[in-house]
């Protein structure tokens, strides 16, 4: 027998042995062999894309854990939990917005994360978007979410944040604003800015609209004391700056024999590459010796203030006595103010005779009216998130147009037809006047909006 005759001889000899031994297996046997075995699982179908819809329920966390800012700690579990009701009450509020629920070429969807503030309240960002469909991605819970670096406009509602003082004032009074750095916080006055509206309670400004748990004003008139001791405080730090005295002094120290002496050996002794003869060399240096007595002239009659008894020193526009003229007549108003009057409310007024620098004047505000030209100063209101309250409680809540001045717009007419691919305010102003605050004020526990006289 060859070899090949064996090998076919041997596997038709396995063959056999395993159909026996398949007939000889129970039928159960078989079945619980193949349940054994797991059925590869159909793959999940990818996420629908998104289209010109908005998200059906609110975006918590879009960019994870953490993605909201620096913390002073982390969140409790009931904090959490109070997060996520406000956030669903105020998306509920939301969607009572038609404009916002049926966009004409947009996603539109509100994100919600939050921090501990410094002062330990509780600031929840509550972001509304109107983005390009390509540049949101839907969620496994089915929320929307935006793209790190996409196409959006955004509006952003915060509470226990008080508003940026720097985007409240009227930018052509933008000269009539002051800060004072301190220790732990920067004290900003400005101009007060007009009230564009009001609405459930909230008052409009051009850059925000501003709700208050006490339905007060966020705004306060800024007390007369602190203004004038941070202009004289500026006024004195800009004395030093043309306090021409060390200069003075190092003018003359640069004409003395010595000096002369030094200075002359050093020209000819990189001039005389060039100039060999010796009365060439001469000339040369008296001629340099004349400009450097030409200039020590000139700069000491630059620098030499006027004599404190002739005019200039009464003139405010002397480049020396003009400065000293102001600071004289601020350290003289703030000395007349006791305690009371330092913190009586303030209205500033420009001094044109003065220089630029130092024409600020400022005037106490009598019975609300403020003298002819004078314009009343405000302040954020301290009080508004005052250090050490529940984080359960919200006592304030801005709405911020990011620049956009949404709310010069508020009582134009709306335009004839609505677009979802105009700037920030087509889409913002109609959502805040659609929406329902009755149920945003609820969610923060507020009472009812009460009329004030603002």
């Amino acid at each position: 027998m060859t070899a090949c005759a064996g090998f076919r001889m041997l596997a038709r000899f396995s063959t056999l042995v395993v159909i026996l031994a398949l007939a000889c297996t129970p039928c159960g046997a078989l079945a619980q062999a193949r349940r054994a075995t797991p059925a590869p699982r159909p793959a999940a179908p990818p996420p629908a894309p998104v289209g010109v819809e908005t998200s059906p329920i609110v975006t918590v966390d879009p960019y994870g854990p953490g993605g909201g800012g620096p913390t002073r700690r982390a969140l409790t579990a009931a904090e959490r939990t109070r997060v996520r009701q406000r956030a669903d009450a105020f998306y509920k509020a939301v969607q009572a917005s038609a404009s916002f629920t049926s966009p004409m070429d947009v996603a539109t969807l509100v994100t919600t994360d939050a921090v501990i503030t410094p002062e330990g309240a509780l600031n929840q960002s509550l972001i509304a978007y109107w983005s390009q469909p390509r540049d949101v991605r839907r969620r496994s819970d089915g929320s929307l979410a935006p793209k790190l670096g996409g196409a959006h406009r955004l509006l952003y509602f915060e509470t226990n944040d008080p508003p940026n003082a720097e985007s409240l004032f009227d930018r052509d009074q933008n000269s009539f604003v002051r800060r004072a750095t301190g220790a732990d916080v920067t004290d900003v006055w400005f101009p007060f800015p007009k009230v564009q509206g009001e609405i459930a309670g909230g008052v409009v400004y051009a850059d925000y609209l501003i709700f208050t748990r006490d339905g007060g004003p966020a705004l306060e008139p800024a007390p007369i004391g602190p203004l004038i001791e941070q202009e004289i405080a500026r006024l004195r730090e800009y004395t030093k700056g043309v306090d021409t005295t060390r200069a003075l002094q190092e003018l003359e120290a640069s004409m003395t024999p010595e000096a002369k002496a030094a200075r002359r050996a050093r020209r000819e002794e990189v001039w005389k590459k060039e100039t060999k003869d010796p009365l060439a060399m001469a000339r040369r240096l008296d001629a340099a010796d004349r400009t450097d007595e030409s200039d020590y002239e000139r700069q000491k009659a630059d620098k030499t203030p006027p004599p404190e008894t002739s005019a200039a020193a009464r003139d405010p526009r002397n480049w020396y006595w003009g400065t000293r003229l102001a600071l004289t007549q601020l350290e003289t108003a703030l000395n007349a103010l006791d305690a009371a009057g330092r913190g009586a409310p303030a209205c500033a007024r420009l001094d044109t005779s003065f220089p630029p620098h130092a024409q600020m004047r400022y005037a106490i505000v009598v019975e609300g009216q403020p003298a002819r030209g004078c314009v009343p100063m405000a302040q954020v209101r301290k009080d508004l998130v005052e250090p050490g309250r529940p984080t359960s409680e919200v006592q304030l809540l801005t709405v911020w147009f990011r620049e956009s001045r949404c709310g010069a717009k508020w009582n134009e007419p709306p335009p004839a037809t609505r677009s979802d691919r105009g700037d920030l305010c087509d889409g913002a102003l109609p959502l805040l006047r659609e929406m329902d605050w009755a149920s945003v004020r609820r969610a923060f526990s507020w009472p009812e909006p009460q009329p004030t006289q603002r």
